[in-house]
């Protein structure tokens, strides 16, 4: 790995930069490595990595998922602080007032009629269509004195259900709905809504949707300047102030938050009101619990195409599945690419994507991987990204019957972040060992069938002490 070494003294010497965390970096721009796969798998000598976590986090972006839970379950936190910090920049984004006028219905519960297949998505809504106009407006429904007593009623539009059930499926989090049925449900609380309807409404976890039914109290936070903050509970609020939560949660009474009675309260320097929605738009974008929005995983297996009139996605592209298929009946392609960089939806992201777009080249019965990446912390991230997508292309290999060719790193700013120099210059002081060997069960070959107990590192025990370093967001 003395490439690596030659990228990290040449950073060292680049210019001193600032950048979006305020760290501040030593910074240069386009370099290349290469590494012959051959050669022995390219994990970092010079400072013991963590290859559970790569290897849970490639996986992770195999399986297109985006919400961190897989992750933690697998004790894997190195995308933590990530959601954290999107889970409070999203939330507090400020489509519709929150209120809404009150209307009855006289219609028929029961719903026949409407055509949809037994086991359809459809006949599953329509299902759902019923059991929220009986909550909301049947007297004899069991659940009408939590709902329809309490004044909470269904948007005029979906009195009727075939506007219902078109609607639902353009909510946020309607995939997950769709591929995990059970775990999700509609929920009008996370808005602080008194209706459903398409404007507040969304499809969300089941436990999340317990904690916004519990104390969904909107609250707006002004601070010491006067700069003003929304929040849709007082857990979010107490976590963006840096409040704990057991303090405001002391003067919370029935979910709704005494210190806020008889108007405006101040309070350890802030002052606290409730959020008054009349007459004003406003959206709070949701954000499930560990979920960081549409970064790898899901640009690599579904990337959305926007066919529909309405501007709505008509199907999504499974990159890593096509390019597989490539590979396997057109191995001279000059078109072996995969994308994470999505324009659309780069802000909505965690983190916009810094490993870009990966390219195969297949010659003389070898498979090649170049990787282009904009971004590039060199001490945190760089051995990671290397050793990660070195994986994959022996992954992409063995399932489509080739040998082993080169992994080419291809970097844009390439940087040490200034609170990372002695970390560097320690891996610097320390001589690179002889690369370790990762055996990978020869038995899949399926590039979505692999698990964690399909990897085998070995001859790593001579790699030298880890070296921490704090991750910059």
């Amino acid at each position: 790995m003395k490439q690596y070494l030659e990228l990290m003294e040449r950073a060292l010497a680049g210019d001193f930069k600032g950048d979006r965390t305020g760290t501040g970096t030593f910074s240069v721009f386009g370099h290349q490595m290469r590494f012959d796969l051959a050669d022995g798998f390219p994990l970092l000598t010079t400072k013991k990595l963590n290859l559970k976590a790569i290897i849970h986090e490639l996986l992770w972006f195999l399986k297109g998922d985006t919400n961190i839970k897989y992750l933690q379950d697998n004790g894997v936190r190195i995308w933590d602080e990530w959601r954290m910090k999107y889970s409070l920049d999203r939330r507090v984004l400020l489509i519709d007032p929150r209120t809404s006028t009150p209307n009855s219905y006289a219609g028929d519960f029961s719903f026949a009629g409407l055509g949809a297949e037994k086991d359809s998505i459809d006949n599953k809504l329509a299902g759902l269509w019923v059991h929220m106009m009986k909550r909301c407006y049947d007297s004899n429904d069991h659940r009408f004195q939590l709902y329809g007593a309490k004044g909470v009623t269904v948007h005029q539009d979906w009195h009727d259900p075939a506007f219902f059930i078109r609607d639902v499926k353009k909510l946020p989090h309607w995939w997950y709905k769709e591929n995990d049925w059970n775990s999700f449900e509609l929920d009008k609380d996370y808005y602080g809504a008194k209706q459903y309807g398409p404007n507040t409404s969304v499809w969300l976890r089941t436990d999340e949707n317990n904690k916004y039914t519990k104390a969904s109290m909107p609250i707006t936070v002004t601070d010491s300047h006067g700069e003003s903050s929304v929040f849709m509970t007082l857990n979010d609020a107490a976590v963006a102030i840096g409040m704990p939560s057991s303090t405001l949660s002391r003067f919370v009474k029935d979910g709704v938050p005494s210190i806020l009675k008889g108007g405006n309260k101040k309070f350890f320097g802030y002052e606290f009101a409730p959020a008054d929605f009349e007459g004003k738009l406003m959206r709070f974008e949701l954000i499930s619990d560990g979920d960081l929005g549409p970064v790898y995983g899901a640009q690599w297996r579904s990337w959305p195409t926007y066919g529909n009139d309405d501007g709505s996605p008509s199907d999504c592209i499974d990159q890593i599945a096509n390019v597989v298929d490539q590979i396997k009946h057109n191995p001279n392609s000059r078109r072996l690419i995969v994308s994470a960089w999505n324009p659309a939806q780069v802000d909505k992201a965690a983190l916009p994507p810094c490993h870009v777009l990966f390219q195969f080249y297949v010659s003389k019965g070898k498979l090649s991987c170049q990787l282009y990446q904009r971004s590039a912390d060199i001490f945190l991230g760089v051995p990671f990204n290397i050793a990660s997508y070195a994986l994959l292309t022996m992954m992409v290999a063995q399932v489509c019957g080739l040998e082993l060719g080169e992994f080419i790193w291809t970097g844009g700013d390439c940087h040490i972040y200034s609170n990372h120099t002695d970390q560097a210059l320690e891996q610097l002081s320390r001589t690179p060992g002889h690369l370790p060997t990762i055996n990978i069960n020869p038995a899949v070959k399926d590039i979505f069938g692999f698990k964690f107990e399909d990897f085998e590192l070995a001859d790593y025990a001579h790699a030298q002490p880890h070296i921490a370093g704090k991750v910059a967001v």
